[in-house]
């Protein structure tokens, strides 16, 4: 991350995007923009994150868990690139061939899971009960704190926290 911060290393050469990943097939762009941090801040925030999730290691091991981490870096990365197919759909569309870089879609994604096992999933000190409608778990409360972090962090990628 320090290179990407010093400007060494451009984002665009690591970062994920729709035009990297589908259309020139850097597949390794995933896993790259993934590892990735723009900042400081970014990875702090990541790091944190990823720290007050350890409830969810222990009862799958670590090995379980990297192995999820794994599959959920390559699932992330190919939902935000069909997700960019369908928001912008004119392949003259710059924002296709914008990179994303960071962890946080896949602690996005661990967050879901996190909220849907729990009765409740509080997030920016309030608490959003977990409910079941039409036999499937659903909780808005990483909806809602993704969208709060979209409002806060203006710069922040929301195609990069899905």
């Amino acid at each position: 991350f320090l290179r990407l911060q010093r400007g060494d290393v451009p984002a665009d050469a690591v970062g994920q995007s729709f035009d990297s990943v589908v259309r020139r097939r850097e597949y390794w762009r995933v896993v790259t923009g993934a590892f990735s941090h723009f900042d400081a801040m970014h990875l702090l925030f990541n790091a944190s994150t990823t720290y007050s999730l350890a409830a969810l290691e222990r009862p799958l091991g670590f090995w379980n868990y990297l192995a999820v981490n794994a599959t959920l870096v390559v699932v992330v990365g190919a939902v935000k690139a069909l997700f960019a197919a369908f928001a912008y759909p004119s392949a003259d569309d710059a924002r296709r061939k914008t990179p994303i870089v960071g962890f946080s879609g896949v602690l996005f994604a661990w967050l879901t899971v996190e909220a849907l096992l729990a009765p409740s999933f509080c997030t920016f000190g309030t608490c959003f009960q977990t409910r079941t409608i039409g036999g499937f778990r659903v909780n808005v409360g990483p909806i809602v704190s993704a969208a709060l972090i979209q409002i806060l962090v203006p710069r922040a990628s929301m195609l990069g926290h899905l």
